[in-house]
């Protein structure tokens, strides 16, 4: 990646929001432009449907050539899930988790049940988002670069 394109990803996304290190979001001035590379990256999830504020950032990236996901849940277990891409559209299923019991065991739960309800990816100036199938935003994803 070369460094102009690294330098507005990184001012787009503003470094900090997914590790929830700012209190409020911060938004960019202008979304990057949607493009497969950014499949490449590790994302935090900063906010998705039901998520209680507060919580810790789950972690979603893409492996296997776009077949699976696979990332962090806000207790630290693995999670995982069957993916179909037909990029900007992706579809997300058979979302399995290891054994989570921490205090936003709640908000895994509400976090694995959204990701099945993926349909595509946008950009936007506060990161990466997900859509359902009824275009409102399910996932909100940041990533430092």
């Amino acid at each position: 990646m070369n460094k102009k394109w690294k330098r507005l990803v990184l001012q787009c996304l503003g470094m900090g929001i997914g590790l929830g290190l700012l209190p409020n979001h911060a938004a960019a001035q202008r979304a990057v432009p949607l493009e497969p590379s950014l499949l490449e990256w590790t994302w935090w999830v900063t906010d998705f449907n039901g998520k209680t504020a507060g919580s810790e950032a789950p972690t979603f990236l893409l492996g296997d050539d776009n077949k699976i996901v696979t990332g962090k849940t806000a207790c630290g277990t693995d999670w995982w899930a069957t993916v179909t891409l037909d990029f900007p559209k992706i579809a997300i299923t058979d979302v399995q988790a290891t054994a989570y019991d921490c205090p936003h065991a709640k908000d895994v739960t509400k976090f694995l049940t959204v990701l099945e309800s993926a349909n595509r990816f946008k950009t936007s100036p506060e990161g990466l988002e997900i859509l359902g199938s009824n275009g409102r935003r399910v996932l909100l994803m940041v990533s430092g670069g």
